[in-house]
């Protein structure tokens, strides 16, 4: 009766980390409970049994037990650790960070210890903070849009001109040249949201004093990017044929938008069109994909090629006005 009632009490425990437990004492006990007249035997595994009856009412009891209850609670953090480490989301944010930031030879060997921890952390909090949004797939495509755009105005910042070899393979396309980080020092003083960003540092007053922020921004961010992007997958918000996806269209566009705006500053011709307003529309063409990724299309690329399409029909039609064309494309992108 006394064995009964000690493996009864361990099945009730529900708690692998006390069963275990259990097992490691189960000789111990039986030997205590059979030197024991069998009146005092009945009221301790009664006594047991009524403990799990009120733990059932009020799990925590198990954690304000002394010694084993920091024990319990060690297991159950470890195994909800394992069970979160398991899932598909989690485990690619972790695999993501990792791969983009934290094993990337440029930021392991030029990135301070501390930067380099310090930006592991924030990409997992946010991360996370996707997961725990009321709806992660337009979460993370609200923060997907902030991160592409910005990685897209540092990149054609950092981008090498011609002949030096480009490995994204993003020059040449939307009208993106190279050319302008030789325009660095005089953009960090005429284009008014990098001169605000800039200031924080200091002076400019050589190439340096910009290229060191620029570039060390650029690697954080795209790190960002590509880290977002890697989290549709497990949100089920990607194509399942990554030459499909539209991730890529989607940065390639904003860095054609990027070096439009970048040139306008700088009175440069654009790459986009010959006519300045031709040009403005092609730019306005690239830039409906950032509505299209925030308005929840299914396949954005899709979806963009499409508006792309109604807009040139819109400027084909010879009694279309540039007054015209212009608050067409406002209210499309509200």
């Amino acid at each position: 009766m006394s064995l009964i009632f000690v493996i009864a009490a361990a099945m009730a425990a529900r708690e692998v980390s006390f069963v275990v437990l259990g097992v490691a004492f189960l000789v111990a006990i039986f030997a205590a409970l059979a030197a024991l007249p069998i009146s005092v035997a009945i009221v301790l595994g009664a006594a047991l049994i009524a403990f799990f009856i009120y733990r059932a009412k009020d799990p925590s009891i198990d954690l304000k037990i002394p010694i084993i209850g920091k024990f319990i609670q060690g297991r159950r953090d470890a195994k909800q650790t394992s069970e979160l480490l398991q899932n598909p989301y989690f485990a690619t944010l972790r695999e993501s960070v990792d791969f983009f930031w934290t094993s990337q030879r440029v930021t392991s060997t030029q990135v301070s210890q501390e930067l380099l921890e310090s930006t592991r952390q924030n990409l997992i909090a946010e991360g996370l903070a996707i997961a725990s949004s009321v709806n992660p797939v337009v979460e993370n495509r609200k923060r997907l849009v902030d991160a592409v755009v910005e990685a897209a105005m540092l990149q054609v910042l950092v981008m090498p001109p011609e002949p030096e070899t480009e490995e994204t393979g993003i020059r040449g396309q939307y009208g993106v040249s190279g050319e302008l980080k030789g325009h660095l020092l005089e953009l960090a003083k005429t284009h008014k949201e990098l001169r605000e960003w800039l200031h924080g540092f200091g002076e400019m007053n050589t190439f340096d004093d910009v290229w060191n922020p620029v570039l060390l921004r650029y690697w954080i961010t795209l790190a960002r990017a590509n880290v977002l992007s890697s989290l549709r997958k497990p949100l089920d918000d990607s194509h399942p044929k990554t030459e499909m996806d539209w991730y890529r269209p989607f940065l390639l566009t904003q860095c054609g938008v990027q070096e439009q705006e970048f040139r306008e500053c700088l009175k440069l011709p654009s790459l986009l069109a010959n006519e300045p307003f031709v040009a403005t529309i092609e730019a306005l063409k690239l830039n409906l994909f950032v509505n299209c990724v925030l308005q929840g299309a299914k396949y954005p690329d899709l979806d963009w090629k499409d508006r792309c399409a109604a807009v040139e029909a819109e400027t084909m039609d010879p009694s279309s006005t540039k007054e015209e064309l212009s608050a067409q494309d406002v209210a499309r992108n509200r």
